[in-house]
């Protein structure tokens, strides 16, 4: 039995689906992201950072960076630099993070590092691991399910972390505790209490829109099986909690627990080698972004490598980690899409290809409602990354820049038109965004007259090769017949010839048996039809009017397949009654046909309503209005005759019923009443025999206890 192909349906279903699931998840970042914002967790955090010297390292740096941000005559800052000490002062462990030394301000333009902001981003990113603590999973990937219950139960056990709000986001940085997007959120939340201008960055990894086995689910047991945690046992190796534990019980109660933490955290999403959620901080010095990932790859990257944060290789394929899309969420809740920055080599699409959302044709208008082109339309950047922008934010000088180093690098083709990489294979050509061999081509895919192959591809072995022509996907376009160009409201200039000539569908009975006629009587282009390119039609204009005659076909109507195909001087009224109308008022009419429906392997004209004079459609629109409002009240009392009819029948056995049980008795209620008499007297005849029988044994056991 022949596979049966996926349908035009299902790959709507898939792509709607893909869509929701990206709006989904990139509201899911913009809610953790405005939860970073609350001063509430920040004092949290910094609490769990005292005794490590970051805070007051921090103000160091950016009091060197921004003179104005931090005043020199903070406390905190002038007990440095003057070197007094105050009573219990200096006496404070930092051993974690040592304090920066003041440093020159300076003078110059943007330097190329910023080498004390990546030492402070380094030890705080190391103090942050060593504390954060990795007990559940986090977000993946799953896949389509063919058995949607068994994936829906498999779901409802999974053991992914859920965060019910606010104030429980709150507890896990309390106990510093949770997944590792969890750790590199709040470590988010801290980079912004300390003082740093830092952005929260989620690779959204959503359903895809293919059919490929790589968007199917895996075994519900395997997914299960990678989030499970290890068992104490197995994780009760040495760490560096361990080393410096005393005999204090409470210490080592606590040293313990961090151990099964940290053997639990190499468990929960192993298979994940590249991080989810990471940061990104601004570095004023040199005008650029650096990206933190202080859980997962524990990197520190510049805007040259990260692109080392882009999932690669097997095992991202295997645990269905992609790059799709990345995007960055700062403190003005506002989102912003930086997915060619982590690419490699900032060449767009790259890796995305196949995993972001396509570009959609979107018809471009006249005034008069012709349609002049098509045009691209993203769906993803001009649409929905703007419902994660706050009305009425403008664009900064900053942001601008931004936007140009966005911008993806030039191919190798557009820097030198001269040398092209072409691909070496028939394999690789195959939905080829720029060439496409004549193979390839579809039945509609027409290629412009005059238009040259840019390649030709070596196939075969040596003795039997042969070269096949390369076309470039700009000179291919879509070719339609006639009959279907008429249906748009164009037809065929003069003096055109076809671009292409290919075997006609034939569906219809009518046409089937045309075809053979034509064959039977020795025309050899029986079954062939010819396509026409957009650039090869006109608009169609319909005949006039003549006399308030409206013009017809052979058939007694008029084709109105588009607004463009009505007669200059007539008026659509697509009413269903105004045929009959039309004929009682005595006005000149056709009917409108707009379209066809099939069935029963024929075509059905689809007609809607007449066409008339611009003078008579005021009336007749007036009189179809009228008709049927009058119509819509007849049919309201038939329904309601109906029901009064109904509401009659059921009163009427209603009172047989009790005519019968006022002249004859109700034949169940006496044997009903005496049942439950008999079961009355059993159930007291029980009760007396169970009272005698305790009366009777009351000399053997008396209040519960034994007689003296």
């Amino acid at each position: 039995m022949k596979k049966k192909g996926v349908s035009s349906r299902e790959r709507r279903e898939r792509l709607y689906t893909h869509i929701v699931h990206v709006i989904c998840l990139m509201y899911h970042g913009h809610r953790r992201n405005v939860w970073l914002n609350d001063k509430e967790l920040w004092e949290i955090i910094l609490k769990c950072m005292e005794g490590t010297g970051a805070k007051k390292s921090v103000e160091v740096y950016l009091d060197f960076v921004n003179p104005g941000k931090l005043p020199l005559d903070s406390p905190k800052y002038t007990a440095k630099k003057s070197g007094r000490k105050g009573k219990g002062k200096g006496k404070h462990k930092t051993a974690d993070l040592p304090l920066l030394e003041p440093l020159e301000r300076p003078s110059l333009p943007p330097c190329s590092s910023d080498t004390k902001l990546v030492e402070i981003l380094g030890l705080l990113m190391r103090s942050w691991k060593r504390k954060f603590h990795i007990d559940a999973p986090g977000l993946r990937k799953r896949g389509y399910s063919e058995n949607v219950t068994g994936a829906i139960s498999a779901d409802k056990e999974s053991q992914t972390e859920r965060i019910q709000g606010l104030d429980d986001f709150r507890q896990r940085a309390k106990d510093l505790h949770g997944s590792r997007d969890t750790g590199a959120q709040l470590f988010t939340a801290l980079l912004r209490a300390l003082g740093f201008e830092s952005r929260l960055v989620f690779s959204i990894c959503p359903l895809g829109y293919g059919f490929s086995k790589s968007e199917m689910r895996e075994d519900d047991s395997t997914g299960r099986s990678r989030e499970s945690a290890p068992s104490v046992e197995s994780s009760g190796k040495s760490s560096d909690y361990g080393s410096n534990s005393d005999n204090n019980p409470s210490k080592q109660k606590q040293s313990s627990s961090r151990q099964r933490s940290m053997g639990n955290a190499k468990a929960y999403d192993k298979d994940l080698k590249f991080p989810t959620f990471w940061s990104e901080v601004y570095s004023p010095i040199t005008e650029q972004w650096i990206a933190i990932d202080p859980l997962v790859t524990g990197l520190i990257l510049s805007k040259d490598d990260m692109s080392r944060l882009e999932p690669k290789g097997r095992i991202a394929s295997k645990s269905k980690q992609q790059i799709s899309y990345v995007i960055a969420y700062s403190a003005d809740k506002s989102a912003r899409d930086v997915t060619v920055r982590y690419l490699s080599g900032m060449v767009f699409p790259g890796k995305t290809k196949g995993f972001r959302m396509p570009i959609f044709g979107r018809e471009v208008l006249s005034n008069q409602g012709d349609l002049l082109m098509m045009e691209e339309f993203d769906l993803f950047s001009e649409r929905i990354l703007k419902c994660f922008q706050p009305c009425g934010l403008a664009k900064t000088a900053r942001g601008l820049k931004e936007d140009q180093d966005l911008l993806p690098k030039a191919s190798t083709e557009l820097l030198n038109p001269f040398k092209r990489d072409f691909p070496k294979s028939i394999a690789a050509y195959k939905n080829h965004l720029k060439y496409v061999l004549e193979r390839h081509l579809k039945r509609e895919d027409c290629i412009l007259p005059g238009e040259l192959p840019v390649h030709t591809l070596a196939t075969g072995k040596a003795s039997a090769s042969k070269e096949e022509k390369v076309y470039s996907r700009q000179s291919i376009i879509v070719g339609k017949p006639a009959e279907n160009r008429y249906r748009e409201g164009r037809v065929i200039k003069k003096n055109e010839h076809p671009l292409k000539t290919v075997p006609s569908r034939a569906v219809t009975t009518n046409r089937k048996r045309e075809i053979e006629d034509a064959k039977r009587e020795g025309d050899t282009r029986a079954g062939l039809v010819s396509l026409y390119g957009f650039y090869q039609t006109e608009i169609y204009h319909p005949p006039l009017i003549i006399g308030g005659v409206i013009p017809k076909n052979a058939y007694g109507n008029i084709d109105c397949f588009v607004p463009s195909m009505v007669p200059v001087g007539a008026v659509h009224v697509p009413w269903g009654n105004a045929v009959r109308l039309s004929k009682k008022l005595g006005i000149e009419f056709a009917e409108a046909v707009t379209g066809s429906d099939f069935k029963n392997k024929r075509a059905v004209p689809r007609t809607e309503g007449v066409l008339c004079s611009e003078e008579n459609a005021d009336v007749l629109t007036e009189a179809c209005r009228q008709d049927d409002e009058q119509k819509r009240l007849k049919d309201g009392e038939k329904r309601q005759q109906i029901c009064l009819a109904l509401w009659k029948r059921f009163l009427i056995g209603l009172r047989i019923v009790e005519r019968i049980e006022e002249n004859y008795g109700s034949g169940t209620s006496e044997p009903a009443a005496a049942r439950e008499a008999e079961d009355t007297g059993r159930d007291q005849e029980q009760e007396t025999t169970v009272a005698l029988n305790l009366s009777n044994n009351s000399d053997l056991e008396e209040g519960g206890f034994f007689r003296e």
